[in-house]
């Protein structure tokens, strides 16, 4: 980007925790749908912008465009239940979503290859992930729900 720009605020504090300056500048609207939360990222070099686009009755499509303006937007399908936390892998090529069963992280290439695993877990759902600021390292954050029902009788 040529000069300092404002997406909105978490895209500036995004940017702020991969350590670049957060000189906000003037705010540019990217896009008149909605945008699910933590659907969107900014890459790694910080010149481009990918978010959820949800349409009715389906999946919805994923849009990577330029910034500051959203120039030559491209669209691709939005894999199949990729809700939630999607990011731009650490090389830029490509994006990180959680599959369908919210167990695994997958990586969907913007090549047209098709999406492969990124992990293996067995159990455990995840509820969001990050690469370290240099690519090297991913965070990921897991749970596992238990649902217990207990019955008391007698108190007073």
């Amino acid at each position: 980007m040529d000069a300092p720009s404002c997406i909105a605020l978490p895209t500036a504090v995004m940017a702020a925790e991969r350590g670049r300056p957060m000189d906000t500048g003037a705010a540019s609207r990217l896009d008149d749908d909605f945008v699910p939360g933590a659907a969107y990222d900014v890459s790694p070099d910080g010149t481009s912008v990918l978010f959820h686009r949800p349409r009715p009755g389906g999946e919805g499509e994923i849009v990577i465009c330029a910034l500051p303006a959203c120039s030559a937007p491209r669209t691709i399908e939005a894999p199949r239940r990729a809700l939630g936390r999607i990011r731009f892998t650490p090389d830029g090529r490509g994006l990180a979503f959680k599959d369908p069963t919210n167990v695994n992280l997958m990586v969907q290439p913007f090549d047209g290859r098709a999406a492969y695993p990124l992990t293996r877990f067995t159990s455990g759902d995840l509820l969001d992930f990050a690469w370290s600021a240099d690519g090297a390292r991913l965070a990921i954050v897991q749970a596992t729900t238990t649902n217990d029902i207990v019955l008391f009788r007698g108190l007073r």
